[in-house]
């Protein structure tokens, strides 16, 4: 009989406790998926410091706090699902629907905004796939996009209509543009300069519309910074830059030696082996491209000298390697003509005598 009335007994309270066994079943699905998830993650990322893979190294830190508040909100809202049904009370889990699916798209756009930021940091170590000006720019503007998409969502979620917010935002956003004309072009002209690159921060840069030339320091959103020949900062809005004509130094293959080399009528008979030594020089000198054939020859008849033409480019860049160079071509050529005694004119003048009358 005692067996009998614990059987029935345990049947009577089953009922009553069997929603107490689905939310330990319930969370302990919820725990399991959790712990596959981070394991998974923890496993991928492993691999990927072993194959070097980019942003893949970084993937715990990207996605498992995020993920825990996720589960952890996926679990409060079954408790309140299970908790509701037992004590009859419906809408405790339809109020908390809209608050854990805000949280749901919170976490999402959370993980997306880490993402982003790690998969741009490791895109700028390749700067020919992107420039750290390029990087930024498109960091800022898929933040802008996520967090715009995020906070719409949860508007939609709330059911809330969002269409009269937009109109009044478009209408907003043109009366702010107008007033804001050349705010928003300087913008397009830093976003500009970000896509097209005309230029990087340290290139050495001429505006000639300006009469300005030194280094870049800085490209922003509104402003680029360059240091002028006395060492002095240049703010300029970007917005120049859509129609100024910009010639970067950085960039250049060459520079060219362009240089009229006088001598005297009188050593005419030694000028074609001068010229010739002249240019087995260049063809022999280190920096002279040999590619690129130098120019050297008579180039005019002045009222007291002969002029040779010397145009020779090098490959020297840099202005302080370009000038060294220069020095040696010069040197050079001084003592060519020094060897063959061929002599510079000097200027002469010549004074009349005074007769009086």
């Amino acid at each position: 009989m005692n067996n009998t009335d614990t059987h029935n007994q345990f049947i009577i309270m089953d009922p009553s406790s069997i929603w107490m066994l689905e939310i330990s079943l319930g969370l302990g699905a919820i725990l399991l998926i959790h712990w596959m998830v981070s394991s998974f993650i923890k496993r991928a990322q492993g691999k990927a410091r072993l194959s070097g893979s980019g942003w893949m190294q970084k993937v715990d830190s990207i996605a498992l706090t995020p993920l825990k508040i996720l589960f952890l909100s996926v679990a409060c809202y079954y408790v309140l699902t299970i908790v509701g049904q037992r004590f009859e009370m419906p809408r405790l889990a339809e109020a908390a629907r809209p608050f854990i699916s805000s949280i749901v798209i919170v976490c999402l756009s959370w993980i997306a905004l880490r993402w982003k930021k790690e998969f741009i940091h490791t895109l700028q170590y390749h700067p020919k796939m992107v420039s750290t000006g390029l990087g930024h720019t498109f960091s800022k503007l898929l933040s802008m996009i996520i967090c715009i998409l995020t906070v719409l969502i949860i508007l939609q979620i709330f059911q809330l209509d969002i269409w009269p917010l937009l109109a009044f935002g478009g209408i907003g956003a043109a009366a702010v543009g107008f007033a804001a004309k050349d705010v928003i072009s300087n913008f397009c002209g830093g976003l500009m300069l970000s896509i097209t690159r005309p230029f990087l921060v340290g290139d050495q840069i001429l505006l000639p519309s300006e009469h300005l030339e030194g280094p870049v320091e800085e490209i922003g959103w509104y402003l680029t910074v360059v240091r002028d020949k006395e060492k002095r900062p240049v703010y300029l809005p970007n917005a120049i830059f859509s129609n100024a004509i910009v010639i970067n130094n950085s960039r250049m293959s060459h520079r060219r030696i362009l240089e009229s080399i006088n001598v005297r009528y009188a050593d005419y008979a030694k000028l074609k082996t001068v010229i010739g030594k002249i240019k087995s020089f260049l063809k022999q000198h280190v920096s002279v491209d040999p590619t690129l054939e130098p120019h050297v020859f008579l180039h005019t008849f002045n009222d007291s000298s002969m002029g040779i033409h010397l145009d020779v480019y090098v490959l020297a860049t840099q202005l302080g390697e370009y000038l060294a160079v220069k020095e040696e071509v010069l040197f050079g050529i001084y003592d060519i003509l020094e060897s063959e005694s061929v002599k510079m004119p000097f200027p002469t003048f010549s004074v009349e005598g005074i007769h009086k009358i």
